[in-house]
């Protein structure tokens, strides 16, 4: 015969952990605690809105930065997106909606020749 589990099945008990997290500034100290919340699901409404808002806060400041990296390199960003990088690259990062518009601007921008080598050049 077989083993059949239900509610008789006896409840793991919760344990509580202490960790010490040591590091440079800048090591991803934060993050990895960030991390471990959403893992757990150990966070309010409220965590989780402000963990949003620093990845669309990340994702305008990457763009950014790859923009800028384009001229450095002197990648050639393809004419028509020309205005959406320089909307994003004049944006404050506390002034933007973050809307359908801005992921259009940046899905647009991400597929764009020079964004995509620049990218590709990240690690040389």
């Amino acid at each position: 015969m077989g083993v059949c589990y239900g509610a008789n099945r006896p409840e793991k008990k919760q344990r509580t952990m202490k960790i010490l997290v040591l590091g440079l500034a800048g090591c991803g100290k934060s993050t990895f605690l960030r991390q471990l919340q959403i893992k757990s699901g150990n966070f309010s409404s409220d965590e989780a809105t402000s963990f949003t808002e620093i990845a669309y806060n990340n994702i305008l400041v990457g763009m950014q930065e790859i923009i800028r990296q384009c001229q450095v390199l002197k990648l050639s960003i393809a004419e028509d997106n020309l205005k959406r990088a320089r909307f994003l690259t004049e944006t404050n990062v506390h002034d933007i909606l973050f809307d359908d518009e801005f992921f259009k601007r940046i899905i647009t921008l991400w597929k764009d020749p020079a964004i995509q080598e620049c990218w590709e050049l990240r690690h040389t």
